[in-house]
C-alpha cells in the first residue's frame, strides 16, 4: 500500500493519495532507502491536504529523520507550507532543534523562505534554538532580517535579551536590528 501512494504522490495525484491513506492500510513511518518518509515526501512535493491527512492519522512520525538530516517540518518550511508546518509544531513531536546537512534548522529555514506564523510558533515552543548557527555561521535573526521578518526578527532579540537578562544592554541589539529591517525596505 505505501508504494502505491508513493507512486501518488510523485504524480501529484492528490485525491488518489487522500483515497489510500482513508483505507486505513498505510504505514506512515515506514521511509524508503534515503529514510525519507511518505509525509516526506508529500511535503516535497507540495500536497498539503495529503501531508495533514497523514498528520491526523496519529502514525505519521514526523520526528523521522532522512539521510540528509531533514524532517518532515524542514521538508514544509522548504516548499512554504504553512499550515502543515504548523500542524507538525502541533504534534510536540516535530524536532525543530533538529539540523540539515547544512546545518538549518526548521526555524532558519522559515525565516529564509518568509513563514512568520512558523517562526514564531517555533519560537513559541522554546525548542528552536534560536542561536544555533549554520555552516555559515548565520543564525536564524540573520535570515529574519534578510527577508523583513520584522516581527520575527524583533521576538528573537527580545527573547535574546531574556535569556541572557541583560535586558539594558541588549538594547544595543534591538536597535542594530531595527536599522538592519530599514535597509531591507
Amino acid at each position: 500500500m505505501n508504494e502505491e501512494l508513493r507512486s501518488a504522490i510523485r504524480a501529484n495525484d492528490n485525491a488518489k493519495a487522500i483515497e489510500i491513506i482513508a483505507t486505513g492500510k498505510v504505514c506512515p513511518e515506514q521511509a524508503d532507502d534515503n529514510r525519507t518518509t511518505i509525509l516526506m515526501l508529500a511535503c516535497v512535493f507540495s500536497l498539503s491536504d495529503v501531508a495533514l491527512a497523514l498528520i491526523a492519522t496519529g502514525e505519521s512520525h514526523p520526528e523521522q529523520v532522512d539521510n540528509d538530516g531533514n524532517t518532515a517540518l524542514m521538508f514544509a518550511c522548504k516548499t512554504g507550507l504553512s499550515e502543515v508546518a504548523l500542524a507538525l509544531i502541533a504534534t510536540g513531536k516535530s524536532c525543530p532543534e533538529q539540523e540539515d546537512e547544512d546545518g538549518e534548522t526548521a526555524l532558519m529555514i522559515a525565516c529564509k523562505t518568509g513563514l512568520s506564523d512558523v517562526a514564531l510558533a517555533l519560537i513559541a515552543t522554546g525548542e528552536s534554538c534560536p542561536e544555533q548557527t549554520d555552516a555559515n555561521g548565520e543564525i536564524a535573526l540573520m535570515f529574519a532580517c534578510k527577508t523583513g521578518l520584522s516581527e520575527v526578527a524583533m521576538t528573537l532579540v527580545i527573547q535574546r535579551c531574556i535569556d541572557s537578562g541583560e535586558i539594558l544592554e541588549c538594547l544595543d541589539d534591538v536597535w542594530k536590528v531595527i536599522i538592519e529591517l530599514d535597509k531591507q525596505r
